[in-house]
């Protein structure tokens, strides 16, 4: 993803240093939603990983077997969509809010631009793709179970408290694919959240 980053700001100021003026962030980024593919494409493999990590944590049949279940559970979509919230969607608005501020100075704009990579290479990857990654590990799990298996909420006992994981905890068993008391249907629950799924004793 750094990676990614870097190519990019070098396109950015590519962009600044061949046009007269830009006023407008199209100029400098791609649509939303190629936007999000770029990104998305960069860590595909481990989000496969992860995923299929958590389908066997939970789950010993086959890597095949797991990853059609993955596949038709489109497990990987909340994990793109938590990249996005937390990565790509608040690029793009630092992006915006600089080509605003700058008013048409280009020169501005790109020490601007700097700043902003700069910040996303250095702090904003490392502290979200933790969370993205777990959450393509849960969803991979999710997708592994048979609807209606017992399942429970699982505390990491050296996580960050929480109270929608005790929440979650003490309600005990329920049906995989049913909600939890706060609603959601597998860990994580928020960011820093390190909670699993497991199934329930018999």
């Amino acid at each position: 993803l750094k990676r990614v980053l870097a190519d990019e700001q070098n396109d950015v100021l590519n962009v600044l240093l061949r046009k007269d003026v830009v006023t407008d962030a199209t100029a400098l980024v791609p649509s939303a939603a190629e936007h999000v593919q770029r990104y998305a494409a960069a860590i595909d493999d481990e989000l496969h990983h992860a995923a299929l990590a958590g389908a066997a944590s939970i789950d010993d049949r086959s890597l095949v077997e797991h990853q059609r279940d993955i596949d038709r559970g489109h497990a990987l979509v909340p994990a793109i969509d938590s990249l996005d919230a937390s990565v790509i969607a608040p690029l793009r608005e630092r992006i915006e809010l600089a080509v605003s501020a700058a008013a048409g100075d280009n020169a501005q704009l790109a020490e601007s631009a700097r700043a902003i990579y700069r910040e996303w290479k250095t702090q904003r990857i490392d502290e979200h793709l933790d969370d993205v990654v777990r959450m393509a590990f849960g969803r991979g799990a999710l997708a592994a179970l048979t609807p209606g298996t017992k399942i429970c909420w699982t505390i990491d006992p050296n996580g960050p408290e929480c109270a929608d994981a005790e929440d979650n905890t003490l309600g005990g068993v329920i049906s995989a694919g049913d909600p939890f008391p706060t609603d959601h249907t597998c860990a994580p629950a928020h960011e820093g959240c390190r909670c699993m799924l497991q199934r329930a004793p018999r």
